[in-house]
């Protein structure tokens, strides 16, 4: 009675084909993400191309393999986990904030999470510095740096360094925490 036309056939596929395309499973879950599966599938991208011969630059070849600066290696490393996250820099990152990113304390810090250095608005090219922890507490972190073993200014490389020290300096510029969040629903 409620459906003369016969229409209501059409809104369980239809809101099926919705959920879907907005990331939520074909039997119509919406539940959020299990973290830790996010977290170790961003881990799992950032380490498989650590040490791989990634070449530092901020140039217009960043983003073409081997060519990385600290922004792309996390942006890259987002895509590749399946988080669609647009290419840019530090100030890109800031403003995913709320969206993708879920601000966090230090003391908050988990294995997966990442932090941006630099001032908003101010935060671009050397002025800035991203990269992804290893480590509940925050103690060791994975980014792309020209500061390495070969000595600052050298080709660079995704490397595993202390976050102290490497984060950049809180005296210059504030440093931000995010947890990286995607909802398989709305």
């Amino acid at each position: 009675a409620n459906d003369p036309m016969g229409l209501n056939r059409y809104w369980v596929p239809m809101i099926k084909q919705l959920i879907g395309q907005l990331g939520g499973s074909p039997n119509m879950e919406l539940v959020w993400t299990n973290f830790s599966d996010l977290q170790q599938a961003i881990l799992t991208k950032a380490q498989s191309i650590y040490q791989k011969g990634v070449q530092y630059s901020q140039g217009n070849q960043r983003g073409l393999f081997p060519y990385h600066d600290c922004s792309f290696f996390v942006i890259w490393t987002m895509n590749e986990a399946g988080i669609n996250t647009p290419f840019g820099n530090t100030e890109t990152l800031y403003r995913l904030e709320g969206t993708l990113l879920h601000p966090i304390s230090y003391e908050e810090v988990k294995a997966g999470d990442l932090f941006v250095w630099g001032k908003k608005g101010e935060s671009y090219g050397n002025y800035g510095h991203t990269g992804f922890f290893l480590d509940d507490g925050g103690k060791t972190i994975i980014h792309c740096t020209p500061a390495t073993e070969k000595g600052f200014g050298q080709n660079g490389d995704i490397v595993i360094t202390p976050f102290e020290g490497y984060s950049g300096d809180p005296q210059l510029a504030p440093v931000y925490f995010y947890r990286i969040v995607r909802r398989e629903g709305p």
